[in-house]
């Protein structure tokens, strides 16, 4: 707002308002089909992420029951949610999971109820079902949405065909969403708009880059990569940062670390890939009222036709790791990082609502 309060919701009426245009008429179909390129029936898992987007999908007055009326299909959105670690696993006992038909007895973190060479189709099924669709009555004017949330997605070159993902790449035709994460509470931006330029990051040490992050005596204390249980061998291993020189990339053992805390103090919130391209500390360093910076070469942020995020995150490439924190404490003024903050600020909210997540896709 004008006078610099952030709203805490948004309502899904008001994006449409905001947009100034009629969503398209859609049509939710099941994995209930047997396909000649599936050679049986598709069973899986579904997560609190997908079960809360299908009923938003399930609910939304756009909706049509007449395929011969849809502008759009969807297909079921739970066949999005193979491999999103570590929240979205369908393991047996997992608390942010809901055990629903057709999950697999016995899943474990390393079971989705899942066929990874016949689901998703590649285009010649897009292609079957856009048949079968017409079949049905579907206009040839209308798109196929597919939700792929998995960390590298695949690109379709069927024209009728939307990919929506968390992962998407540059020059990849879809739209990129946010990561599926439930939004926990949100912080004032007061951290980001006062003195020290603190540069905050937790997590494991998934991908290189990471270990890169903590290359500084100055900023071991917030930024902790946190060293895995096992290495491959010939994988690069960190030294613990207790045995590493000024410089050395290093990680630091696991440990109760007060993450919110020192992320409610910081300015910035280092957003580096891990074993994909996407992040769930994008949203997390958001929610905290810091000012994201996303170490992940070709990452296609939420939304980014219609988002600005140039007004809001920063962006560094994966090979100036080593030097991204003192170039943030030393080369951005405080003002500019409050006023990214506080643009970041009034995104969140928007992001971790479904019903506008929605809106937003349509």
């Amino acid at each position: 707002r004008a006078d610099g309060e952030v709203r805490a919701e948004f309502r899904a009426s008001e994006v449409v308002e905001a947009l100034g245009e009629t969503p398209p008429r859609f049509y939710l179909t099941a994995v209930s089909w047997r396909s000649p390129h599936v050679s049986r029936r598709w069973r899986g898992c579904e997560s609190k992420w997908s079960h809360a987007m299908y009923d938003a999908l399930a609910t939304h007055p756009a909706r049509v029951f007449d395929i011969r009326d849809a502008d759009v299909v969807f297909l079921d959105v739970e066949t999005a949610q193979e491999r999103n670690w570590p929240r979205m696993h369908a393991g047996a006992g997992t608390a942010n999971m809901r055990r629903w038909r057709g999950c697999l007895p016995g899943a474990t973190n390393d079971t989705y109820g899942w066929f990874p060479d016949k689901w998703p189709p590649r285009d010649h099924g897009y292609l079957w079902l856009l048949e079968k669709f017409g079949a049905q009555g579907l206009r040839s004017h209308a798109k196929l949405v597919v939700f792929d949330m998995r960390g590298s997605p695949r690109p379709s070159a069927v024209e009728r065909v939307v990919v929506a993902g968390a992962a998407l790449e540059d020059g990849y035709r879809g739209v990129p969403l946010p990561t599926p994460r439930f939004p926990g509470p949100r912080y004032p931006v007061e951290a980001a708009c006062a003195s020290g330029g603190i540069v905050a990051f937790r997590g494991r040490d998934t991908h290189i880059v990471r270990p890169f992050l903590s290359a500084s005596v100055k900023t071991r204390n917030t930024i902790m990569t946190i060293c895995r249980d096992a290495y491959d061998i010939g994988e690069f291993r960190p030294k613990l940062c207790e045995d590493a020189d000024d410089g050395v990339p290093c990680c630091v053992p696991d440990g109760d670390f007060p993450y919110a805390d020192f992320m409610r103090n910081a300015t910035f919130g280092l957003v580096p890939r891990g074993h994909s391209r996407f992040s769930y500390r994008f949203l997390e360093v958001l929610d905290h009222g810091a000012v994201p910076v996303v170490v992940s070469d070709g990452w296609r942020l939420p939304f980014d036709d219609i988002i600005d995020w140039a007004g809001a995150a920063f962006r560094a490439f994966e090979g100036d790791a080593p030097h991204i924190a003192g170039a943030l404490r030393s080369a951005i003024p405080q003002d500019l990082a409050c006023r990214m903050a506080r643009r970041g600020a009034a995104l969140a909210p928007l992001l971790g609502n479904f019903e506008a997540v929605l809106e937003l896709l349509l």
